[in-house]
């Protein structure tokens, strides 16, 4: 699944070069942009590195995009909530991406596998069916928990 980001987006970078006119941060789509020294804070920022660090996971909103397809970004222009949403968009991703390298493992299992002999105890494939059905309703709450709990917090600031 392609990626494409536009002005106004919030996602997670990573920290991938300091100068002292800014810092350089990869993109989901693993395009480089870049945070003005100006973008960091709204307090003047005399160094850098007082707030940002190599390696250092930040949440990044998109101010621009030059012709070149460069990214300008700012961390002065985040809110809470945005930086909140991108971190969970960010979760979604990664639980979609382990989901599908899951289905791909079991597909590529499913045709090394000889067929299975039927258990002769229908009660003993019941019971599995039904432990495995208890553990997708326990993490399907538990996302839809989180969801509202997010959508509740975003919803409850006074614009």
């Amino acid at each position: 699944m392609e990626i494409k980001l536009q002005i106004g987006d919030t996602v997670i970078g990573e920290v991938v070069g300091l100068k002292p006119y800014g810092a350089f941060i990869k993109l989901p789509t693993e395009d480089i942009g870049m945070v003005h020294i100006s973008e960091v804070a709204e307090e003047y920022v005399k160094e850098i590195s007082e707030y940002l660090e190599m390696g250092q996971q930040v949440a990044v909103k998109i101010i621009g995009v030059h012709q070149e397809g460069k990214y300008n970004l700012s961390l002065r222009h985040l809110t809470k909530q945005d930086a909140e949403s991108a971190q969970f968009s960010r979760e979604v991703q990664e639980a979609r991406e382990v989901l599908e390298t899951r289905r791909e493992a079991i597909l590529e299992s499913a045709w090394k596998r000889p067929v299975p002999e039927p258990k002769s105890d229908p009660d003993e494939s019941h019971a599995e069916i039904l432990e495995w059905v208890a553990k997708a309703r326990v993490i399907t709450k538990d996302v839809f928990r989180r969801s509202d709990a997010r959508q509740r917090s975003i919803t409850s600031i006074d614009l």
